[in-house]
């Protein structure tokens, strides 16, 4: 049997006063999905301080019902400056974006992975294609012609280590001041992957 301790207590019912029930669900769910993450991970340590950031921010997350009603978030990347209809497609994450919401699996990962960035521009783009994909080029030139309307520019260079669109999320990530306080907290820790 455990001593009454008042202060434990009172830390209990502030926290119970200030925790909604749609909070308690989305904890309950990401520790339910991280059970699984945890037995096959190869550094459990890292996956667990990773679940320890998520359920700290997870109140931060507006409600799927604010979602769908688009009171909160918009889920789709930002279409600013483009034609009825179309996007504009200006960075290559922005691409990866668009690439994930419009569930182009294969093109994404090729693109994530296998693409270093040279140059982003404005209907051009120079990079080196290091994927199996013998059609990848052919594919995402139709992919961003049909999603903003214009002939887009592919230009395959030489590789020269420039980042990968994963890479470069990965920095833009680390560069936000929650994810970099958050790193601070764990020695060793860093970002694993992003979803």
């Amino acid at each position: 049997m455990t001593a009454y301790n008042p202060f434990q207590k009172k830390q209990r019912m502030n926290v119970v006063k200030d925790t909604t029930l749609n909070t308690l669900s989305r904890i309950w769910q990401v520790m339910v999905a991280a059970t699984g993450e945890l037995k096959m991970a190869g550094n459990p340590k890292q996956n667990f301080d990773m679940l320890i950031i998520r359920m700290i921010n997870i109140s931060d997350l507006p409600a799927v019902s604010e979602i769908l009603a688009g009171n909160k978030v918009d889920v789709k990347p930002q279409t600013k400056n483009a034609a009825p209809g179309l996007s504009n497609i200006d960075s290559a994450t922005t691409l990866s974006s668009f690439l994930s919401n419009d569930k182009e699996l294969v093109l994404l990962t090729e693109w994530n992975n296998n693409t270093e960035i040279n140059e982003f521009g404005d209907g051009k783009i120079k990079f080196h294609y290091a994927g199996i994909d013998r059609t990848f080029t052919q594919k995402l030139s139709i992919y961003l012609k049909n999603k903003t309307g214009k002939l887009w520019t592919l230009e395959i260079t030489e590789s020269k280590n420039m980042p990968t669109v994963n890479e470069i999320k990965t920095e833009e990530l680390k560069s936000d001041p929650l994810v970099s306080d958050a790193l601070s907290l764990f020695e060793d820790a860093t970002v694993i992957s992003i979803k």
